[in-house]
């Protein structure tokens, strides 16, 4: 896998409907995130949110949104 491809599993550009299911996935698995030290940064991108994961193996956006 390059490494375009690789980064783009850990940052998505999400709609605010997008954002609301990111954050009820986040606070549905708090203790999971929190215990496997998962960070994430917001950017807020006119109406849409760029969402970037901590690079890590517990968990992608496949995870959020299936």
């Amino acid at each position: 896998m390059n490494y375009v491809m690789e980064q783009s599993q850990y940052q998505r550009e999400l709609s605010k409907n997008q954002y609301r299911d990111f954050i009820k996935y986040i606070d549905d698995n708090y203790d999971e995130m929190y215990g496997n030290k998962i960070s994430y940064t917001v950017r807020k991108d006119g109406d849409n949110f760029i969402v970037t994961l901590a690079q890590n193996s517990v968990i992608d956006f496949e995870d959020i949104f299936k």
